[in-house]
């Protein structure tokens, strides 16, 4: 069989339709890292195509019989759209499965699936997910650690020994062992000398040692709670860490949501705090603050308490000996008691083991139940400090900081308690549950519902992020949490509450949600004598996108959804030329054609829901009388993102193709900018339009054949995001990075825990707020970057759930994107 006088040829394995990319290597046979040495075409098969492979590398636990330098050949390969090209001296990490027959007395093996290309983040990733977090890739030259491949090193190559026969045709399906007696000597010594690398039972603690300082806010009969504070990190601590916590008394139950919580001694003075993934970095210059509740035995009054706590850092790859001889033997018989007391006595090597594993994991996708991500392009690899599944998980604890009502037993916010329980007392409605719109204790249904919405629309799209990130119980419950209040709220077929609560001027009253005054928890309603067709147009639209969330989850709650959502878009539409008249739309912007829009809005949703081709009539229709369009995205104007939705839904799409394409180019090109490069579209929450806008612009890839054009739009979601986070700058996430903003504008996180007082005063204090508001995006910087951090600043400081929305789906997308490394 002759060579073909081409560069590549295209793999042709049709993925199975419930494989993940973690099944990849699961369900494969073996799996191997290659080189491509040539192609040429199949004799028995006209139009198809095998190549030929010299292996390079092999994952430990899926070798099969392969070593280094073996050579094989594959099938099957060809030109159809599920084509993957393979070019000559690429190298690739090959999937196999065994098929009937032998030759030599070696296993036959055809592609399982097509080849993944070989860049250091696919190795990085198989290698965790097949030997775990501390295994490794075996070469011909070493065994390539979890530390040298975070730390680059992509030297994957393979020598090429003179006594290697080149290959001069294919014997179809073979393994070639064509390998010298010297090679494969020395492969049995690369395997027999293989390095061991710095397991958990070697974890090595004290890179750094931080002393932190134990803060008691407030004792009760039985129970007090506090916080432990670590002031700056000079170093960045990437290999995770442990607190140790001392108190003066026994404290027999302690918890905190941000870390595992473990007893140190019998006695229950000591505690050992590692953190779970999201939070095992530690950035330069990063305060952290651990908050805790503690229960302890009550006798005949408050015991004063107290306690001292250290941070110790797990260092890299030392050995132990080493490290104490740099430290001096004190500080080594600190560390040998924490390890003792944490680590040694009190559990096996085992269970050392899977705690490290927990403390320094990178991606989970064990549980991923959705297929495989047929995204159209790869994402450019980009180097970053930023964790999406930390993003994910403290966007997610933000909403549950804004909840009100009757918190559920297991309630990850220790510093927030029952709040507003009475909410509809005074009209005999049951109100209570739902989010606070931002930082006080109004709860705003039109808000409510669009931040909804949003949420539903990131889970619906990027659903195998969630799950990989470990967080879609939690993104559920998130959106359950709304449109549970949202179904309190829509009383009757044509009554819908759209308001409880006050605003209420910082001068007059700042106290925690928990501490408000029933009285002042007033009610407003949209009925046919006084509609609010804006909102419940909203509202439609939130329980449509709902239902698409819970169809696979809970069809009954599903289906009541979808129910709602029609009844009260027919309210919007039979009402819509009514003039509102209730003191609601002070809060909104009034804006032209604005009841439209969100009509157009529910209309799109119910279309996704239901399907029905009435819908999607209407929302065209509509969307010809958008006369003025202006280019943001928000509660306020939903064209752009109508825009989005109906390039994927209308028959006829690229007219919606053509004004998302200028939208995207407008933002790129034009839109004013941060001197760092943060959107700076309008003085009104600038980081809520910048997220947006780059939410947008990732959904856009999908409206895309272009893959330069692809890969710029992810570029752009990817850096306004970094900048979002404190790439190189102030960050505005709340407890992410080393420049996290300190002090939002919220009563909750600012007052400390009663019994303490808390009055306007702790606006203007120069300290980080009481509690940490986790994952809270805040309004952010002025039009030159300029961003005081000040609690009082509420320009710049002020929270809100529509913040976060636009903001988590867009995590959510590109962590999805991150994952798509095929």
């Amino acid at each position: 069989m002759h060579f073909l006088a081409v560069d590549f040829v295209s793999s042709c394995v049709t993925p199975e339709r419930d494989a993940t990319f973690g099944d990849f290597a699961t369900r494969s046979d073996v799996v191997l890292q290659a080189k491509v040495v040539n192609v040429g075409a199949r004799i028995s098969s006209k139009g198809m195509y095998a190549a030929r492979f010299q292996v390079t590398g092999l994952f430990l636990t899926k070798r099969g019989d392969y070593a280094v330098g073996d050579f094989l050949n594959l099938w099957p390969f060809g030109n159809n759209p599920n084509c993957v090209a393979v070019k000559i001296n690429s190298q690739h990490i090959l999937f196999l499965k065994e098929v009937e027959g032998k030759i030599k007395n070696k296993p036959l093996y055809k592609l399982r699936y097509n080849p993944v290309p070989l860049i250091k983040r696919n190795l990085v990733f198989f290698s965790r997910f097949l030997e775990g977090r501390r295994e490794a890739l075996l070469d011909e030259e070493k065994l390539i650690s979890h530390n040298e491949l975070i730390n680059g090193s992509e030297n994957f190559s393979l020598k090429q020994e003179k006594d290697i026969p080149t290959p001069h045709a294919f014997i179809s399906s073979t393994v070639g062992q064509q390998v010298t007696t010297t090679q494969a000597a020395q492969q049995q010594q690369d395997i027999s000398e293989e390095k061991k690398l710095p397991l958990s039972s070697d974890l090595l603690l004290g890179c750094p040692i931080y002393n932190g300082t134990v803060y008691i806010n407030s004792i009760w009969r039985g129970g007090f709670g506090g916080y432990v504070y670590f002031p700056s990190s000079s170093q960045t601590i990437k290999n995770g860490w442990l607190v140790k916590i001392d108190f003066n008394i026994p404290v027999t139950d302690l918890k905190t949501y941000t870390v595992h919580v473990r007893e140190a001694d019998e006695k229950f003075f000591e505690f050992c705090l590692t953190p779970k993934y999201y939070s095992r970095n530690i950035y330069k210059h990063q305060t952290t603050t651990i908050s805790f509740v503690g229960k302890y035995k009550y006798t005949d009054s408050l015991p004063q308490i107290s306690g001292q706590s250290k941070l110790f850092g797990v260092c890299d790859s030392a050995k132990t000996y080493e490290v104490y001889k740099a430290m001096g033997h004190n500080q080594a018989d600190v560390i040998d008691n924490v390890m003792k007391s944490c680590l040694g006595a009190r559990m096996t090597s085992t269970q050392v083991q899977e705690e490290t594993k927990t403390t320094t994991s990178y991606l989970n996708n064990s549980d991923i139940t959705t297929e495989i991500l047929t995204t159209a392009f790869v994402p450019t690899p980009s180097e970053n400090d930023f964790d999406y599944n930390e993003v994910l998980h403290k966007s997610i604890l933000f909403y549950e900081a804004q909840r009100s009502g009757r918190l559920p037993e297991d309630n990850r916010i220790p510093w927030r308690g029952d709040s507003d329980l009475k909410d509809g007392c005074l009209t005999n409605d049951n109100l209570s549950g739902g989010w606070y719109t931002a930082g006080g204790n109004v709860k705003t249904t039109f808000l409510i519902a669009f931040s909804t919405t949003m949420l539903s629309w990131g889970a619906l799209d990027y659903s195998a992020a969630y799950q990989a990130a470990g967080e879609m119980e939690n993104v559920l419950a998130q959106i359950r949490w709304a449109t549970d209040y949202l179904m309190k709220c829509h009383l009757m077929k044509n009554t819908l509450v759209v308001q409880v609560g006050r605003y209420i001027p910082n001068s007059l009253s700042w106290q925690p949600p928990e501490l408000s005054d029933p009285e002042m928890r007033t009610v407003i309603k949209s009925t046919p004598e006084t509609p609010d067709c804006k909102t419940t147009a909203e509202v439609a639209a939130a329980f449509a996108a709902a239902s698409l969330v819970f169809k696979t989850h809970d069809l009954s709650y599903s289906r009541e959804c979808l129910n709602r959502a029609r009844e009260l878009f027919n309210f919007s539409e039979k009402y819509k030329e009514i003039k509102e008249t209730h003191n609601i739309n002070t809060f909104y912007r009034k804006k032209e054609n604005g009841t439209l829009k969100v009509i157009a809005w529910a209309a799109t949703w119910l279309h996704k829901a239901t399907g029905d081709q009435k819908y999607l009539v209407r929302v065209e229709d509509l969307y010809r009388t958008f006369r003025k369009q202006s280019n943001i995205f928000s509660w306020d104007d939903k064209s752009r993102g109508l825009a989005v939705l109906l390039g994927k839904l209308s028959n006829k799409p690229q007219k919606y193709k053509r004004i998302i394409s200028r939208y995207i180019k407008w933002v790129q090109d034009t839109a004013r900018k941060t001197p760092s490069g943060l959107l700076w579209i309008i003085r009104r929450t600038p980081t809520m339009h910048a997220a947006n806008a780059a939410f947008l612009t990732l959904q856009a890839i999908e409206l895309s054949e272009n893959q330069t054009i692809k890969r710029q739009y992810h570029s752009f979601a990817e850096k306004q995001t970094n900048l979002l986070l404190g790439l190189n700058q102030t960050g505005y996430v709340v407890g992410i990075g080393s420049n996290a903003p300190k002090r939002p504008h919220h009563r909750a996180s600012t007052c400390p825990l009663p019994p303490a007082n808390c009055s306007r005063s702790v606006l203007d204090q120069e300290q980080p707020n009481a509690h940490i508001l986790h994952g809270a995006l805040v309004n952010g910087p002025d039009r030159n970057g300029r961003f005081p951090d000040k609690a009082y600043d509420i320009a710049h400081s002020r929270v809100g759930i529509d913040f976060n929305a636009g903001f988590q789906s867009l995590a959510a997308g590109l962590k999805y994107y991150q994952m798509s490394l095929l």
